[in-house]
């Protein structure tokens, strides 16, 4: 069975790439499906348009390149469009899933309330029928795969937020349309538990010799238990033994400092993650630098990337981007919803904690404060005013003397006025 990927040339903000080149768990996009149609036995080819598509006398599948789509989603979708017959169209329930991740993709819906999106399996039969794969295309009915989702609370400042907190949608039959660096970050950050059962399935006597030794524990004993046994680690990483790792997969040559703690967490090959840092669920990529005390919650990077910020969440990182440790990203309004710019114009996205994102080349400096959903073009290097800045000291500076900075200066504290 052939599978053809149809072009999509629609650049996304601020990183001026299509989406076939958005990273995607430290690879391509275009590389991360191609990996995924070689393992279900299918060859992929790239056109520039359906029309390039030739009849085949057995069945196709169709997708465009800018959709994200898992393992698991096309594999039930594939089992379930054979055993149907006929020109079909990948669509998802109106799942919680849906409801949160919808935002941004300009989905068409059916008269069920089901998600179309852009993958289609056609059989030689249908083609024929229709004349062409185009044809056969536009006439495709939607066919949804196998669906399973779970729903984990996750907690938010209430206060702040104006609400007590939000549900997380666990699954791994996923789908997103990437047309919108929200998308990408999305897709990342739904990617680690994708990741984790894939391994955990793919490797059943492995899963059953992490749990030997459970038998008679408690249930919280059994969890936490597969906590720290559920890693999996590339080669040559160099983990301490201070450093704590929960349900995490890891590259080759990965470095985990002491006290460190990497939770429900991708980390890319060859990255560094030093003394007391803080990652959860994240997805970061090839190459990266974490520093000391750095804190990542949910948040994305592309390669070769320097993350060091000491409290970040929800946040996109572009290639080479170097985030210094006071910088200061805000993912939440005072309970007011974060909005984006799509194609110039704001769009609110209710219920949704979201970070900056920061283009590729980026150079963001201490004491740089940046507003919830805000984008930093590519190439762009934000520094501190020079006048907060200490940058000359008098000769004569006496001992003792209490000193404030003016205009990067340090002169004297002047005295309070009596009264």
């Amino acid at each position: 069975m052939r599978a053809f990927l149809v072009e999509i040339d629609e650049l996304i903000a601020p990183f001026g790439e299509p989406a076939r080149q958005a990273s995607i768990g430290g690879v391509a996009l275009a590389l991360f499906t191609a990996d995924n149609l070689r393992r279900l036995g299918l060859t992929s080819n790239q056109v520039r348009s359906l029309d390039q598509i030739p009849a085949s006398d057995g069945p196709l599948l169709v997708l465009h390149d800018d959709l994200f789509v898992t393992r698991r989603a096309l594999r039930s979708f594939l089992k379930r469009a054979r055993q149907h017959g006929g020109a079909l169209r990948l669509a998802l329930p109106d799942s919680l899933l849906m409801q949160r991740y919808h935002p941004l993709q300009r989905l068409e819906r059916d008269s069920q309330g089901r998600w179309l999106f852009d993958a289609w399996y056609l059989d030689a039969a249908a083609i024929a029928a229709a004349g062409s794969v185009a044809a056969a295309v536009k006439a495709a009915q939607p066919l949804e795969p196998e669906y399973k989702e779970q729903r984990f609370k996750v907690a938010v400042p209430r206060h702040i937020v104006g609400h007590a907190g939000y549900e997380h949608p666990v699954t791994t039959t996923i789908a997103l349309r990437i047309r919108h660096w929200v998308h990408v970050l999305w897709a990342n950050n739904l990617l680690p538990q994708t990741r984790l059962v894939e391994r955990i399935t793919e490797q059943p006597l492995g899963t059953l010799w992490r749990l030997l030794g459970s038998a008679g524990l408690s249930r919280h004993a059994i969890k936490q238990r597969a906590l720290r046994r559920f890693n999996y680690c590339g080669r040559n990483c160099r983990i301490h033994p201070t450093a704590r790792l929960e349900y995490s997969v890891l590259g080759d040559n990965v470095q985990v400092g002491a006290f460190a703690l990497v939770r429900g967490s991708l980390i890319g090959s060859n990255t560094v993650i030093e003394e007391r840092c803080d990652i959860a669920h994240s997805t970061i990529g090839p190459d990266n630098f974490v520093s000391r005390n750095s804190v990542l919650i949910m948040c994305a990077s592309y390669d070769d990337a320097d993350v060091c910020v000491d409290g970040m969440q929800f946040a996109l990182c572009g290639r080479r981007s170097a985030l210094t440790s006071f910088v200061r990203p805000l993912d939440m309004n005072y309970r007011a919803p974060v909005s984006v710019l799509d194609d110039g114009q704001p769009v609110e996205l209710p219920g949704h904690l979201l970070g900056p994102c920061f283009g590729h080349d980026t150079f963001v400096g201490p004491d740089i404060t940046i507003r919830p959903g805000r984008v930093i073009p590519n190439g762009t290097v934000l520094l501190p005013p020079p006048e907060q800045s200490l940058s000359r000291v008098p000769a004569d500076w006496p001992a003792g003397q209490p000193g404030v900075v003016r205009d990067g200066v340090l002169q004297p504290l002047a005295a309070r006025g009596k009264g």
